[in-house]
């Protein structure tokens, strides 16, 4: 997809466990376009498994800020410390 100023559209994924706000859709939007330096679309997708939070995805990179992923990082950090203990 090209945009209007001819530079192609970086589609990101992201994934919320309720619909964005247009507020925080186009604060994310801004961002986005300026550290990347090319126009932003989201494709939003809504999944309370996430639990709260955010997870952005595009090519091959992943920003995973939900509560389910801290949530599975502290419980792979318990299960090794435990097997450390052993």
């Amino acid at each position: 997809m090209t945009s209007a100023s001819g530079k192609d559209v970086l589609v990101v994924s992201v994934v919320t466990a309720t619909p964005l706000s247009d507020d925080a859709r186009t604060k994310i939007v801004e961002k986005l376009t300026k550290e990347l330096s090319q126009p932003v679309q989201l494709e939003e997708r809504v999944a309370p498994s996430v639990l709260g939070g955010l997870r952005l995805q595009f090519g091959d990179y992943l920003y995973d800020a939900t509560v389910a992923g801290q949530l599975k990082d502290i419980q792979v950090a318990l299960q090794k410390a435990g097997e450390e203990g052993r």
